[in-house]
């Protein structure tokens, strides 16, 4: 998705830039772009300590912490650039039903190009093979729900088109690529859920759900190694621009 946002970009200055919702992937690209500055947001604490401790971070660069559902987060500031790699998937973990009212937010902090990523909603491939890769999904969700942690939420392209011109952005360029499942990104989906394991109180359902996850790993790997990776879902990334115009809220 990196790529595309640079194809996008198709050579106009990054300038001042805006993370939406950092991680070590976005970071390290952000890093290797000539920007004026960059300013890296996470929702915790311990990911900004941890991001702050392994990077070289220039006078105008930061990582903070902090929810987009803050109306002082960020108050004031503007960007050339904002990137929200993988936010509206993952905004839900953090700030519960504010995933539309969080694309309104941050439309006062671009001041010139916001590109968006993610992935379509698993589960809407009808290929025995693809539903293989769903159930590790299934299984990574009912963990969470155990947790009493709140699971990501996907959405479509066509819902985040429609969102975009709703919360009062002007798309400019929409793609989605299809996305195929190697055998390595599957094993680090499934030694993500074995953790979450850990903080099961039931040590027999724990048990139970390690046993389906590893069936699973077993399934999946040995398809791989046969067939190559599966097709599952696809990515997508948008270009859009604020318009300046009322803005309705999105259901």
């Amino acid at each position: 998705m990196f790529e595309h946002i640079e194809r996008m970009q198709a050579g106009a200055p990054w300038g001042r830039l805006l993370d939406a919702g950092t991680g070590t992937r976005s970071l390290d690209w952000i890093r290797g772009l000539s920007t004026i500055g960059w300013t890296a947001v996470t929702a915790s604490p311990e990911h900004a300590e941890q991001l702050r401790a392994s990077v070289c971070l220039r006078p105008e660069d930061a990582v903070i912490a902090g929810n987009w559902s803050d109306p002082a987060l960020l108050r004031d500031e503007t960007f050339d650039t904002v990137v929200a790699e993988h936010v509206l998937g993952a905004i839900d973990t953090h700030a519960p039903y504010f995933r539309a009212r969080f694309l309104e937010r941050l439309r006062d902090h671009v001041a010139g190009r916001l590109y968006l990523t993610g992935i379509a909603p698993h589960g809407l491939a009808s290929a025995p093979e693809a539903r293989l890769v769903d159930e590790v999904f299934d299984v990574r969700d009912v963990i969470f729900l155990l947790c009493r942690w709140r699971p990501y939420r996907e959405v479509p392209l066509d819902w985040v088109t429609h969102a975009l011109g709703q919360s009062g952005y002007r798309v400019e360029q929409a793609i989605q690529t299809p996305r195929r499942a190697e055998g390595s990104w599957v094993s680090h989906q499934i030694d993500g859920c074995l953790q979450g394991l850990a903080h099961l109180d039931d040590d027999a359902l724990a048990e139970a759900l390690r046993a389906r996850l590893e069936r699973l790993r077993t399934q999946v790997l040995t398809h791989i190694e046969r067939h190559g990776p599966i097709p599952w879902t696809h990515d997508w990334c948008v270009w859009a621009q604020p318009e300046h115009r009322q803005v309705q809220e999105v259901r």
